[in-house]
């Protein structure tokens, strides 16, 4: 597209949205509240490995197999043999989510190669339930607890 002075529009808006925004876009990119358990870092550094780093890592310390993976987290074979097998490979976000909760971790504890504390597991694990798999749970922790 053509802008009003002969130039390309696109590169116009880009140009104008990088001018005004860069700041703002290196310093609060990360949405409050996401990575509370890194206190003082950037994103960068609850990032540390990538999501194929991290899932060979936790297979290996876990003694994971792949059907073990495919069935806990639902998660589909190819998806889990694509992550081991191509080091370029990644997965949508839902994929990630999935198999970090199946270890009991957020995804930033899961991508940081961290061991959660027994709360951060426990919640992980509970947001993987449906509301009846949930009710249910609580109707057998409070009989347990009694």
């Amino acid at each position: 597209m053509v802008g009003a002075e002969g130039g390309n529009l696109v590169d116009d808006a880009m140009s104008f949205h990088a001018l005004r925004c860069a700041k703002r876009h290196t310093t609060s990119q990360a949405p409050k509240g996401t990575l509370h358990n890194f206190r003082d870092c950037g994103l960068s550094a609850a990032m540390t490995h990538t999501l194929r780093d991290a899932l060979l890592w936790h297979m290996d310390k876990h003694g994971t197999r792949p059907v073990d993976l495919e069935r806990g987290a639902n998660v589909s074979r190819s998806v889990i043999n694509k992550l081991r097998d191509r080091p370029d490979s990644s997965t949508k976000a839902e994929e990630a989510l999935k198999i970090a909760a199946y270890y009991g971790k957020t995804l930033e504890q899961f991508l940081a190669c961290v061991e959660p504390d027994e709360i951060s597991r426990l919640v992980s694990l509970w947001s993987r339930l449906t509301a009846e798999e949930r009710r249910i749970l609580e109707a057998q922790i409070r009989a347990l607890a009694r």
